[in-house]
């Protein structure tokens, strides 16, 4: 499995909200499960009541979370499972293909058709969550999606830090290109 944790809260912590999803997501996994996209989402769950178990016994990291996008490459399907704005893409013949969908406020703006999905970068509240690993108020509610996979896909997972500053084109470029990491850091560079 791949993940991405993306802490949030700042000052309360969010990379160690990131640090005890991955630990958890490390553990848990079972290589032999028979429903891979439900033991995903279980164990994102199993996460956000370790988050907060550790906000419990640390007051000071109250307010702490991450969002989180774990994917499982298996007998050519792509499970994914994700809570909050970390995505996964997909990069094939027919171009790159979001397989998850943000839990966010501009989402959401997008779903109602109030807004243009081109507008999401540039919405003054694009940076709002809707879920996340931690929140003391709502349980993580993690979304699945499983993928079949073609010859020659690429799956990439990734943060809002790249998401939100580089264009799905421009990673698709980026990606499209062959050049790996510095490639990706130079995409986006402001």
């Amino acid at each position: 499995a791949i993940i991405v944790a993306d802490g949030v809260g700042g000052a309360a912590a969010g990379e160690v909200a990131s640090q005890i999803a991955i630990e958890t997501v490390e553990q848990s996994f079972d290589p032999t499960a028979i429903l891979p996209a439900d033991m995903l989402a279980d164990i994102i769950r199993k996460a956000d009541d370790a988050i907060n178990r550790h906000v419990d016994t640390a007051p000071e990291t109250m307010g702490m979370g991450t969002t989180i996008v774990v994917a499982w490459l298996r007998d050519r399907q792509a499970y994914v499972a994700w809570c909050g704005d970390s995505r996964c893409y997909v990069l094939n013949k027919h171009g790159l293909i979001q397989l998850s969908k943000d839990h966010s406020y501009v989402q959401e703006l997008v779903d109602r058709g109030v807004l243009d999905p081109k507008q999401m970068h540039e919405h003054p509240l694009s940076n709002i969550i809707t879920r996340c690993l931690g929140d003391t108020y709502n349980q993580a509610n993690p979304e699945t999606r499983i993928y079949q996979l073609g010859t020659g896909d690429t799956i990439m997972l990734c943060s809002d830090g790249l998401s939100s500053l580089c264009s799905d084109h421009d990673i698709q470029e980026t990606m499209d290109t062959g050049n790996t990491l510095q490639l990706c850091i130079k995409c986006c560079h402001v």
